[in-house]
């Protein structure tokens, strides 16, 4: 107010009159984010996806019933400390691992898409696509009292690499949306829409994706900006 008065020339006194008489007031302005061609290019990628006989009366978003959402995420094998029931003679089981700060972990990663229900409101199709386990198979080397050598035996994978993620895409990811896709919606292209892959290695499974669509004969669009790849569902 002090800067203000001396600016204009006036007192603070008036400029206080001013304020409570409606001439002037006080305003905040916050800083905003830059709109940069990114923004802009993710900005139209969210209005493509209104449905367009609603755009002028009641907007509203797309079914997404053709949209396949994949997302992974981190579990531990188990926790520091957990609570058993027993009785005053039982042991308590025991649990050990190299380090309690270094308990081992494993990835889960889960493919789902939009249920479907017919007009008497029966579920035809649950979305629920597969939920699959990183972890590989290895047969033991020693016997113990739980089971002899060479029983295959379940170890998490602790090296998510690219190769990984490929294996997994093509080997089982595909083949269970194959299986359990919705026949009524066999004419529809299907998009893969993963939030949480790191760019760098969607890019490069997806180059490798399109690869070997190509060779199969099926028509493929992605976008790694957006995280989305579009397949043909000529193979289902």
């Amino acid at each position: 107010m002090n800067d203000m008065a001396k600016y204009f020339g006036v007192s603070k006194r008036k400029l206080h009159r001013m304020k409570k008489e409606g001439v002037i007031k006080c305003v905040s302005n916050p800083i905003k984010p830059l709109l940069t061609e990114k923004k802009k290019d993710r900005l139209k990628w969210c209005l493509s996806m209104l449905d367009p006989r609603s755009v002028l009366h009641d907007p509203m978003f797309k079914g997404l019933f053709d949209y396949v959402f994949i997302d992974e995420k981190w579990f531990y094998l188990t926790t520091k400390t957990e609570k058993y029931y027993t009785v005053p003679d039982e042991e308590q089981p025991t649990r050990t691992c190299k380090n309690k700060n270094y308990i081992p972990k494993i990835m889960i990663l889960t493919v789902v898409d939009r249920p479907r229900f017919d007009s008497d409101g029966n579920c035809t199709f649950d979305g629920k696509i597969g939920c699959f386990a990183f972890v590989t198979y290895e047969p033991t080397k020693r016997s113990s009292v739980n089971r002899p050598a060479g029983t295959m035996e379940m170890k998490p994978i602790e090296s998510i690499t690219m190769e990984v993620i490929q294996s997994f895409m093509i080997k089982k990811v595909l083949p269970a949306i194959r299986a359990k896709w919705p026949r009524e919606d066999s004419s529809k292209p299907i998009c893969i829409y993963n939030k949480t892959m790191p760019s760098l290695i969607l890019r490069l499974t997806i180059n490798y994706f399109v690869r070997l669509l190509s060779k199969m004969g099926l028509t493929s669009e992605s976008c790694a900006s957006r995280r989305i790849h579009q397949i043909s569902t000529s193979w289902i």
